[in-house]
């Protein structure tokens, strides 16, 4: 009896571990409100668009903000960032790999 239960729970344990959550958290930053404005082109297949976010810092000290965004590829497919602003001041800000860091 003992042996089938040490089984499942070796079973529960693995699993657990397989499936721990390791994606990249801003910890001290929570996003309350996303809003996107999207233009759609008919004579191409470009989208223009904003996103205004709005971010609560829970904790002193962060110096950048992180986003998952796809980057332009070589096929021409994927996101350009043109430029990114708080309250209408311009931030610094990097788009490689896939991911958007805003300097704050």
């Amino acid at each position: 009896m003992l042996r089938p239960f040490a089984l499942l729970l070796l079973s529960v344990l693995v699993t657990s571990v397989a499936h721990a959550d390791t994606y990249p958290k801003n910890p001290g930053i929570d996003v309350t409100h996303y809003a996107f404005t999207l233009e759609l082109q008919d004579r191409d297949d470009r989208i223009a668009g904003t996103a205004a976010i709005d971010v609560l810092f829970t904790r002193d000290g962060e110096t950048s903000l992180r986003f998952d965004l796809v980057g332009r590829d070589d096929a021409g497919k994927g996101m350009t960032v043109d430029g990114v602003t708080a309250n209408g001041a311009r931030l610094a800000h990097t788009h490689r790999d896939h991911v958007l860091t805003i300097a704050l």
